[in-house]
């Protein structure tokens, strides 16, 4: 049994040999990876075997039925009850890893052995590889609270190939929690996971690529999809609210900035989502959104009232 393993859901063939090369060339060695083909239409069993088919450290699945389509995170779910590895990493089929990712995350684990999730520091490349920002610079360990206040108010970079989670942490609490096109899933689960607080590697490990070809830029813009996303965006939103309401007992007075400009930061992106999915809402969810942003004090005035009735209908003059 290794002691990390990468579990790397997989559809897409573009960047796969090239995430499969990144594992493989990791300086610290004890680890293993399961690819895991969501029923691609793709040969990725010959993208595999051509590129890492000759190491055994790495093994390969395919899924009878393409479980993306109605669930992207009952995949994920399904590795992650696979594992038996103290640590898990679900990586992606064309994200990249630095050689020095493990090696700088097992540094970390030594030092910190009660925290559940690890991050390795980030940065957004182009298709061609080619890097265009990265992440904000992390303390090397931080508190839950701290944390979600770094999440919500820096630059950060939102991606989930580049955590590691502790896996008997993740197992216990059920995976990754499930919100409709796995939007938002990430967070939440980062979030619930980091009760024990998150540690960081003091260097820019991984690649997060923006191809229009990973699930961020690639969600279809259908009407489904769009409510969908509006949906996921209000549980989440309860989600964290409820999450950041368990810090407010005895909450140091040092603390009491990071608490209130998390709620800020949270509240600042919640709104720029649903406000992102209104213009392609009909009227009847325009209603029920509506709603839900007035009940949790979005809008607050006539002004703010004439813009989103501004928002939704300049989508539907076009039609």
């Amino acid at each position: 049994m290794s002691k990390y393993q990468f579990l790397l859901p997989a559809y897409k063939p573009e960047f796969l040999a090239e995430a499969l090369k990144s594992i493989q060339q990791q300086t610290y060695r004890d680890f293993s990876c399961l690819v895991s083909d969501d029923c691609s239409r793709a040969n990725l069993k010959l993208i595999f075997d051509q590129t890492v088919g000759d190491d055994s450290r790495f093994s390969f699945r395919r899924n009878k039925v393409n479980m993306g389509s109605e669930s992207l995170v009952a995949h994920w779910n399904l590795l992650v009850n696979m594992c038996d590895s103290p640590y898990l990493i679900m990586a992606s089929d064309d994200d990249w890893y630095d050689s020095s990712f493990l090696s700088e995350i097992d540094a970390l684990t030594e030092k910190y052995p009660e925290t559940r999730v690890f991050r390795g520091g980030a940065r957004r490349i182009y298709r061609d590889g080619e890097s265009f920002f990265e992440d904000y610079k992390w303390h090397e360990w931080v508190s839950s609270l701290h944390f979600t206040f770094d999440m919500f108010s820096t630059y950060y970079i939102h991606c989930m190939a580049n955590y590691v989670f502790q896996t008997s942490s993740i197992q216990a609490n059920g995976g990754f929690i499930d919100y409709p096109l796995a939007w938002f899933s990430d967070d939440a689960t980062v979030l619930r996971e980091s009760v024990n607080g998150v540690a960081n590697t003091p260097d820019v490990v991984f690649s997060f690529r923006y191809s229009q070809l990973n699930l961020s830029d690639n969600i279809a813009e259908t009407s489904a999809n769009n409510w969908s996303k509006y949906q996921a965006t209000i549980k989440f939103y309860d989600w964290v609210m409820a999450f950041l309401k368990s810090f407010e007992t005895n909450l140091p007075v040092s603390d009491r900035v990071y608490h209130k400009v998390s709620i800020w930061g949270i509240r600042g992106k919640v709104e720029e989502q649903v406000w992102a999915c209104l213009p392609k809402m009909s009227y009847s969810q325009f209603k029920i959104a509506y709603k839900w942003l007035s009940q949790q004090g979005f809008i607050d005035g006539i002004i703010k009232k004439i813009q989103i009735m501004r928002c939704w209908l300049s989508n539907r003059l076009k039609k």
